[in-house]
């Protein structure tokens, strides 16, 4: 207790140097979002908030029952943090073609916690829980009718009697040019947004780049 931990991570004061890494639209990491939000803002520690959040659980109204929406889950971090902490948001392909990031930058209700410095946006260029860089997991069929548009499944959700279907994000793809103009491009449609790489199982990059 005698110990103190507060420092710098990513370009965020924290209170200790832990993050809870970025979790997605799985119904564990949904279903109890809101509680580990306010938790990491109270502790005054990082919290990521992972692909396909906003794209399968709705940006601000809620497309599934008992689920939170992408910005409920921002707002109770944000509304619940002190003088540490921040936020970090993944977009994978899916997102990108709702323009979550873009969302977030023109929020009226976020803008003051960008302004303040609260929040960074997060590439994936590995996967650590699930195999190469897309999500995939099995949803309920019912799910997997309504995202087929967006998602890739192996079978037609529509023609299947099954309760649950895998579905396919798209993969990412990283070269290094592709790399250095997403970080360009980054800081300068983003300049208020910290900028963070994850790396699959060898963790986060930690630094801010912005």
């Amino acid at each position: 207790m005698d110990v103190n931990l507060e420092g710098q991570l990513g370009g965020f004061k924290v209170s200790m140097p832990i993050i809870v890494g970025s979790m997605g639209s799985t119904a564990i990491a949904s279903k109890f979002s809101l509680e580990i939000a306010r938790a990491a803002a109270k502790a005054g520690i990082i919290m990521g908030i992972g692909e396909n959040a906003a794209t399968v659980r709705g940006y601000s109204r809620r497309y599934t029952r008992g689920h939170p929406s992408f910005k409920e889950r921002l707002m109770a971090y944000l509304t619940n943090v002190d003088k540490y902490g921040g936020v970090i948001i993944q977009q994978n392909v899916e997102d990108a073609y709702d323009e979550l990031w873009n969302k977030v930058y023109s929020d009226k209700d976020v803008e003051p916690y960008i302004e303040e410095g609260l929040i960074g946006f997060e590439i994936k260029m590995g996967q650590g829980a699930k195999p190469g860089l897309g999500g995939v997991i099995k949803i309920p069929r019912e799910e997997a009718i309504r995202l087929k548009a967006k998602y890739h499944f192996e079978i037609d959700p529509e023609k299947v009697k099954d309760k649950f279907i895998t579905r396919y994000s798209v993969p990412g793809t990283y070269t290094e040019d592709i790399l250095r103009g997403m970080i360009r491009f980054m800081k300068t449609a983003y300049p208020r947004a910290r900028i963070w790489i994850k790396l699959g199982p060898t963790g986060t990059l930690i630094g801010s780049l912005a």
